[in-house]
């Protein structure tokens, strides 16, 4: 059964989903950001990607106040079900080895898919495959979703 194919899905977003749901609240990231609000889907992450979350949305280049970040956070990380990351069983060659703990939160949570909007942080789709993750753009999560 297709990890989608579960009420409500669970994904693990990766941060540039967020920030790009925060600049742009038209876009597909929005729409994810909006389904996991509405509880139609459901997001999964473990400590350091909530503080990742928060380093990057705190970063001047994005220009959101503290106050901003602060208050994203209490309304968006209640939300998210905590998991606890899983070592991998293969080496992963990712571009950005920072990267690499989405793919062990994903694998904590039983194999969820990963949404970015940049699938070349995660070219190694084989072997991402054999770990029983798939990568997803907020578009195609969002066609999934319906």
């Amino acid at each position: 059964m297709s990890p989608l194919a579960l009420s409500p899905a669970r994904v693990v977003i990766d941060t540039n989903v967020l920030v790009s749901a925060l600049l742009s609240p038209d876009g597909a990231p929005a729409r994810v950001a909006n389904a996991v609000v509405q509880g139609r889907l459901a997001f999964v992450a473990d400590v350091r990607i909530l503080t990742e979350y928060v380093d990057v949305l705190t970063r001047p280049k994005f220009r959101f106040t503290k106050e901003e970040v602060n208050a994203f956070a209490a309304a968006f990380f209640p939300l998210c079900e905590q998991v606890t990351p899983a070592l991998l069983p293969v080496r992963l060659h990712l571009p950005d080895a920072g990267d690499v703990l989405f793919v062990e939160a994903a694998l904590g949570a039983g194999g969820v898919p990963i949404v970015t909007g940049n699938r070349r942080h995660f070219p190694e789709k084989e072997a991402l495959g054999l770990l029983g993750i798939d990568v997803l753009s907020s578009s195609e999560l969002v066609k999934l979703l319906g």
